[in-house]
């Protein structure tokens, strides 16, 4: 609430500017220039709301400056991507661009309301770096009751910035009551988070999105340096239905030990959210090349309130220190909840499974199955299966240790 109050107090003191006033626009040619001069101008102001009309508009890539919103009337306001046109993002805020910016001087206060961004995935197919919308370095930023469609990389990217060597780590980042839709899955990913601290994605819809390879409609995969942080994700309140990838529809990747983090990663949750007909998994969690044990930093994963059907799993979770599932609803799926066993079988540690109700559909379906780990809380959770003996399974003695089962019902 204080970091959307500040955003609001600073835009609202800011001039109104209208893109027609720059220039021609909505003609089917190239309205490129004339949107820039408009956010060119806000920023020469000290910031602005630039408005963008109804109508269709193409664009090739524009700079959103600071203390800047970009506001039109819902989807009835289009930016499109120009065809043929690619290499860079639909919109972005680049602080590796803009020596201005720092964490010193946090003037990176943008919004994006309001709009309908478009790109030709169906067209044109998949391409590098062809975000609908870039935010590297961002310190407090709104998205909000924006329409993504088409997009041929990503539809939101979050990631760092530099500025004359600094990194600019992205904070506070709110994204809610937004639409995507990848159109074919020809795309990669809904939104793609490397690096942010403080984000939250509410009440948005994703489908459609990810195709074979691809990870998904919400990645969160920090690559394995150390330069980057993720703290403080939480995605809740929002829908995906018929996407395919990888990693889930919610997937967190940890593709480094936590004691080689700057910080360690921590502080995500998944709540309250409906995910229906998604290829592989509905929620995956899991740190790669390590088995979590007592030394291994929490990473304080909250995965509760879920409502997840017509998967092959539920929720998988690999390799992680403290992890809480709690009170989901899973059926129609082969696998309800695994904990420590995937692609890596890396165990985990610190794990409450309590209060989920879980039905299998296949024969030899598993409702929950604790393959590897240590100190695994299973408790009220209601689990069905054809088969009653594979409702809840435990790994062996050598793999599985310190598990507690209380008023767990079967069938």
């Amino acid at each position: 609430m204080a970091t959307a109050l500040v955003l609001a107090t600073l835009l609202a003191s800011r001039p109104i500017l209208n893109v027609r006033d720059f220039g021609p626009i909505g003609q089917g040619a190239d309205d490129t220039r004339v949107f820039q001069a408009a956010l060119d101008a806000a920023h020469s102001r000290g910031g602005a709301t630039v408005k963008v009309p109804r109508g269709t508009f193409l664009v090739t890539s524009l700079n959103i400056h600071g203390r800047t919103e970009l506001r039109g009337e819902g989807d009835r306001s289009v930016i499109r991507k120009v065809a043929g046109s690619q290499g860079a993002s639909l919109l972005w805020f680049d602080s590796i661009r803009d020596k201005r910016h720092s964490e010193d001087r946090p003037v990176t206060d943008i919004a994006v309301r309001s709009l309908r961004l478009e790109d030709r995935v169906a067209d044109n197919g998949y391409a590098k770096k062809n975000n609908l919308l870039l935010l590297n370095g961002v310190i407090r930023a709104r998205v909000e009751n924006v329409t993504f469609v088409g997009f041929r990389q990503d539809g939101i990217y979050v990631g760092i910035g530099t500025v004359g060597g600094p990194v600019v780590h992205t904070k506070d980042l709110l994204i809610q009551n937004c639409r995507f839709d990848g159109v074919n899955g020809g795309g990669r990913n809904g939104i793609s988070i490397l690096d942010g601290t403080g984000i939250k994605i509410r009440t948005t819809r994703f489908t459609r999105i990810a195709g074979p390879g691809k990870p998904g409609p919400i990645d969160i995969e920090p690559p394995p340096d150390r330069t980057y942080v993720v703290q403080g994700v939480t995605i809740e309140r929002c829908t995906f239905v018929d996407n395919g990838g990888t990693n889930g529809a919610i997937g967190l990747s940890i593709l480094q030990p936590q004691e080689k983090a700057q910080r360690p990663y921590r502080g995500f949750k998944f709540l309250n959210n409906v995910i229906r007909n998604q290829q592989t998994v509905g929620i995956l969690a899991f740190q790669r090349y390590q088995r979590a044990t007592g030394d291994t930093a929490p990473m304080d994963v909250t995965i509760q309130g879920n409502q997840i059907s017509g998967t092959h799993t539920g929720i998988m979770v690999e390799g992680l220190s403290r992890a809480a599932i709690r009170n989901n609803t899973i059926s129609n799926v082969e696998r309800g909840i695994t904990l420590g066993e995937g692609n890596h079988s890396l165990d985990v540690f610190g794990v409450e499974v309590s209060g989920n109700r879980v039905r299998t559909s296949d024969r030899n379906g598993i409702g929950i199955n604790v393959a590897r780990g240590e100190r695994i809380d299973l408790r009220a959770n209601q689990v069905s299966a054809p088969d009653a003996e594979r409702s809840i399974m435990i790994g062996p003695s050598n793999k599985v240790k310190g598990v507690r089962k209380a008023r767990n019902r079967i069938g």
